[in-house]
């Protein structure tokens, strides 16, 4: 299900973005390393949205998954088995793995999308978007006691299991339905604004000038 890879990439981003400055300061990093440590995180995963999406446009989305969540459970157990101390290579690392960790939900919602029926769009994202805040809520309260019971850098070891999960899941998914026939619409032109009011349509760039009488 296109829902499955939207609530299991909660479950990292949660998780990380609650309990990352409980491991850098468990491993010694002054508070400005802290910061930048979580706000690189978010910086990789904006840098990535772009690349990431044109594509997913272009290739079957599932295996866009797989190929991100292996990156994340790569770079997750690079971060566990290295034991980095030194700020700016940590900091480096998270940058990359944010470009994993924040680029999953966007191509499952897309992914989603493709086989939403026509019309229910609002109802599929909305729907998605309460998953993620579940699998949010849930990431941190199962990765703070295995970081409790174990280490602070089995925060890592629980990406790592989460990350490779997901892209088993998305293989199997790849070869029990086949690719969805996907029409990706390039909402260009006016007919994108049908519905909108005129005063939207007055502020679209490519449509006539409201002063002008339209051409019989």
């Amino acid at each position: 299900m296109p829902w499955w890879p939207a609530s299991a990439s909660a479950w990292p981003n949660g998780a990380f973005g609650t309990l990352a400055p409980v491991y850098a300061n468990s491993i010694g990093l002054p508070v400005w390393a802290v910061a930048l440590l979580v706000a690189g995180a978010i910086v990789g995963g904006a840098l990535m949205q772009v690349p990431i999406g044109r594509l997913s446009d272009r290739l079957d989305r599932r295996w866009v998954v797989v190929a991100i969540a292996l990156t994340g459970a790569g770079l997750s157990f690079l971060l566990y088995s290295l034991d980095l101390r030194e700020p700016a290579q940590v900091i480096l690392m998270v940058v990359l793995l944010g470009g994993a960790m924040h680029t999953i939900y966007p191509v499952a919602v897309a992914h989603a999308n493709d086989r939403a029926a026509e019309g229910n769009f609002v109802a599929v994202s909305s729907g998605l978007l309460l998953v993620f805040g579940a699998g949010a809520t849930l990431g941190p309260a199962v990765a703070a006691p295995l970081m409790q019971w174990g280490e602070p850098g089995w925060l890592f070891l629980f990406l790592v299991f989460i990350y490779s999960g997901m892209a088993v899941h998305a293989v199997w998914r790849t070869r029990v339905q086949p690719p969805v026939e996907e029409v990706r619409h390039t909402f260009v032109g006016l007919e994108a604004m049908q519905g909108a009011t005129q005063e939207t349509m007055h502020l679209d760039p490519r449509a006539e000038d409201p002063g002008q009488e339209a051409t019989p």
